[in-house]
């Protein structure tokens, strides 16, 4: 009976300990990813790298439908192609940021956001908690293969990754990494390439 109980309690304080390690990594990780610095890239529109990038043409097959969105279609001024997953921890902190502004800037900037998620019933998921369904301005797609990447051969080392895209359909920004689009100097420059 002593033995059975010396190893309840063994047993107990290994799971607590196991319990305590994880929280702390998680921690950690919570704390690496708020760490992280966004790089934002001056683009060729404004004479700097990716010169061979042309997203002008740019097509996707939207999430719901077989129907293909062109980039030239959207009516908004200025367009930002975002590429991001619900698997992607940092896409889902930055994601309704990026929706919310989107709706701050009426009607000046569309948001092409395209998902890499394997299933459709995971972003649909996290679309609906967030409001973030049939939003104006916002255009949804879905993107198993990968193909936004390669037909355009954009040179992306990870998600979430954003281009910025002028009047004339001319990417002037890339953001990698998660950014804070609450923040007033992209809000400024989205408004300055809108008018």
């Amino acid at each position: 009976m002593k033995k059975r109980f010396i190893f309840v309690g063994l047993l107990v304080a290994l799971t607590l300990a196991g319990f305590g390690y994880y929280g702390y990594k998680a921690g950690q990780i919570q704390g690496q990813m708020n760490n992280r610095t966004p790089v934002m890239i001056t683009l060729p529109g404004d004479n700097v790298v990716e010169s061979d990038l042309d997203l002008s043409t740019l097509e996707v097959i939207a999430k719901d439908s077989d129907q293909i969105i062109h980039i030239n279609d959207l009516k908004e001024p200025v367009v930002i192609v975002h590429l991001w997953a619900t698997w992607c921890a940092p896409c889902l902190i930055e994601y309704p940021q990026l929706v919310q502004m989107i709706e701050q800037m009426n009607g000046k900037v569309a948001l092409l956001s395209i998902s890499m998620d394997y299933k459709k019933e995971p972003l649909d998921r996290f679309l609906n908690k967030i409001s973030a369904m049939d939003k104006p301005h916002i255009y949804q797609a879905h993107d198993t293969e990968y193909a936004t990447i390669t037909n355009y051969k954009l040179n992306i080392k990870g998600i979430p990754t954003s281009y910025i895209l002028d009047k004339n359909r001319i990417a002037r920004k890339k953001i990698e990494s998660e950014y804070n689009w609450a923040d007033s100097a992209i809000q400024g420059y989205l408004n300055t390439l809108a008018d």
